[in-house]
């Protein structure tokens, strides 16, 4: 109380401010796996904030609401502002993952997520899988019912998707694009990575900072397990930048998920595969919004 009554001097505005910070300091990296259960319909984002503030390694962002009851185009946007409030927080490598009906994650599953929670945060009362655990001080609290479906634009999903990329040190923008990729899958689809190979980079400046391909691989794979656990996912081997990738070749695949910095090669991937198969069904993009950014303008400067 005394902190608060030195506040009083300061506008409102300010007070917010300088509250919003010392409940922050309050839950500063003292727990390495949170689970933060959040409303899509509310003001979410000071919870998320709160919670990455809390973790070290991991944050469960657990969603309900019509906005992500299905995979549709206000579930997308909402997965983008979930990636978004871990670059705020200058955590763009911490393990965010993202659960929600359109990613395949049912309400109320806690026994599904994966390795042990330390703390949690959003949940007026704890269920059995956390009870005893401690608590992140201040609300909002989630819905203890699972949402229903809301009116957004329907995201077709697919049974195999392809999405490609170094995916190097796993960002907030990687976990976004794969993020999307469970979206747009269907249950117990099959995800195929086009990874690119340690040859490939080996003239990229810097290339001994790189990570090994298995590095990349086991990150991408494992995070993709975490977000939809059904999923089988195979990995291929990127090695020469002119050959057309999987996507292009393989009739099964009839989705391609790829960043709005990307759609020119995912135009390119559309017409290969157009001439390479020419009876094969038309690819489907989804292009996935930029995280950290000012505009979601493919040519605009990341934060």
């Amino acid at each position: 109380m005394a902190q608060l009554e030195n506040l009083s001097h300061l506008s409102l505005e300010d007070q917010a401010v300088d509250v919003m910070k010392m409940t922050y300091s309050m839950n500063v990296s003292n727990y390495d796996t949170v689970l933060v259960a959040v409303d899509a319909e509310e003001c979410y984002h000071l919870a998320i904030k709160r919670a990455c503030c809390a973790a070290r390694k991991r944050v469960y962002v657990a969603l309900n609401g019509a906005r992500v009851a299905t995979p549709c185009a206000a579930a997308l946007d909402v997965l983008r502002e979930v990636y978004d409030c871990a670059v705020v927080e200058r955590k763009p490598t911490l393990d965010v993952v993202a659960l929600c009906g359109a990613t395949g994650w049912t309400w109320g599953d806690w026994a599904a997520i994966e390795g042990p929670v330390d703390a949690v945060q959003g949940l007026r009362e704890l269920p059995d899988a956390f009870k005893n655990l401690p608590t992140l001080k201040g609300g909002p609290f989630a819905s203890v019912e699972a949402a229903a479906a809301g009116d957004s634009p329907a995201i077709q999903t697919h049974d195999k998707l392809a999405v490609g990329g170094t995916f190097d040190r796993l960002h907030a923008g990687h976990r976004l694009l794969l993020a999307a990729t469970c979206l747009a899958a269907k249950e117990n689809a099959t995800v195929y990575i086009g990874m690119a190979s340690d040859q490939l980079l080996a003239k990229k400046s810097n290339a001994h900072l790189l990570q090994t391909f298995e590095e990349r691989s086991k990150a991408a794979i494992g995070f993709l397990k975490r977000c939809r656990p059904g999923l089988e996912v195979v990995m291929s081997t990127l090695v020469d930048p002119k050959a057309p990738p999987r996507a292009c070749t393989d009739a099964a695949i009839t989705s391609l998920v790829i960043s709005i910095e990307t759609v020119a090669g995912g135009e390119w991937c559309c017409k290969k595969r157009a001439e390479l198969l020419p009876d094969a069904c038309p690819l489907e993009v989804l292009a996935v919004g930029l995280v950290g950014a000012d505009s979601q303008d493919a040519e605009t400067e990341k934060l």
